[in-house]
């Protein structure tokens, strides 16, 4: 486990140094950022942050949900249960503590609060809820109070 988070942690490292400032920022009619590209979202916040593509996830929940589907390597810290669902979908309930996950196709979400959430590598990312959010270590600005997500990058 161990050897698993060291590589997460190089591996997020190398990706932000890679990729620094290599994604574009525009803007829909309804007021939400769109950002495309590769690079690292970092968010803290309450509400619903959902994640897909390729790269890799770690962070921390005071208390919420984990979903994840499609990964090659999970580690979930402090939870209630785990359900694995038909599609072979986990859900990791009663989630208190930290988190690590990365695949080529992942769909991960979290759901709760006191979400603090790093995702790596290049895919799209959607926010709701209250917090604020940062992309190549560049402050974008809150979440979306309303039901509109907040789109990043491209699968």
């Amino acid at each position: 486990m161990r050897r698993f988070l060291l590589l997460l942690g190089m591996a997020l490292i190398v990706m932000a140094a890679v990729v620094p400032a290599a994604m574009a920022q525009s803007a829909d009619a309804q007021g939400s950022a769109a950002l495309k590209g590769t690079g690292v979202l970092h968010a803290v916040g309450s509400g619903l942050a959902r994640f897909e593509g390729s790269g890799a996830v770690r962070g921390t929940l005071v208390a919420g949900t984990l979903t994840v589907r499609g990964a090659e390597q999970v580690y979930v810290q402090g939870f209630g249960r785990k359900e694995v669902l038909p599609d072979g979908t986990e859900r990791y309930i009663g989630v208190r503590g930290n988190f690590a996950v990365s695949g080529r196709n992942l769909t991960f979400a979290i759901e709760g609060t006191g979400i603090n959430v790093t995702a790596a590598g290049r895919g799209a990312a959607w926010l709701r809820g209250t917090g604020h959010y940062w992309v190549d270590g560049r402050y974008i600005g809150p979440w979306p109070g309303d039901p509109r997500p907040v789109t990043v990058g491209q699968p």
